[in-house]
């Protein structure tokens, strides 16, 4: 839960605002993103093992799969993958900043779906770096620790993916601020800086 607060801090930072929830509420928020963003990270693992898990189910209509999956079967679950992550992503950005930011759904969901891309991309890559260079470098270089060394890497990658969806969220929103896409909202903003003044 720990995670999200702190993470709040960045988001509000990477949108310009300062955050106008309370204690008991940010701790709430926290607590819901944790179990909601949890159980999608969970679903999202599920197409990456899909062959291990639907061979294990033993289903006749569909048989045995095989263990190198075809590419377009692998596409398919890669897609199911990135849907699953655009929603994680989305829920992110629509909640986790402040509500002084004025970030609605077509933003959060513009933002989820290239981070969405992008962390499927980047968790591809990182697959294919430890299937090929990583064991022998990593235990070479850092011994029993090459896990570790890993896992350090692979969350500094994530974190900065994240932060670079909330600065494309935010950019989106000032884009339609200034095209005319959102006049209710630069309405209830010019509102709430009337009443603050």
């Amino acid at each position: 839960m720990q995670i999200f607060i702190n993470a709040t801090t960045l988001m509000n930072a990477a949108f310009g605002t300062d955050e106008t929830r309370g204690w008991f509420k940010l701790r709430g928020v926290a607590l819901l993103l944790l179990v909601i963003v949890g159980f999608l990270f969970l679903l999202a693992l599920v197409p990456s093992s899909g062959a291990q898990i639907i061979n294990s189910l033993k289903l006749p209509f569909i048989g045995k799969l095989p263990d190198p999956l075809p590419p377009i079967i692998a596409f398919l679950l890669s897609l199911v993958a990135v849907a699953v992550n655009a929603v994680m992503f989305s829920v992110v950005y629509r909640y986790l900043p402040s509500p002084s930011a004025n970030i609605d759904w077509k933003e959060a969901r513009f933002a989820g779906v290239i981070v969405a891309v992008l962390w499927e991309v980047a968790k591809q890559v990182f697959a294919f770096y430890l299937r090929r260079f990583g064991q022998a470098g990593y235990n070479k270089m850092y011994g029993s620790l090459g896990g570790l060394a890993g896992l350090i890497f692979w969350i500094f990658y994530t974190s900065m993916i994240l932060l670079l969806g909330a600065e494309i969220a935010k950019m989106y929103s000032e884009w339609r601020d200034t095209n005319g896409h959102k006049p209710a909202k630069k309405a209830a903003r010019k509102r709430r800086a009337a009443r603050a003044a």
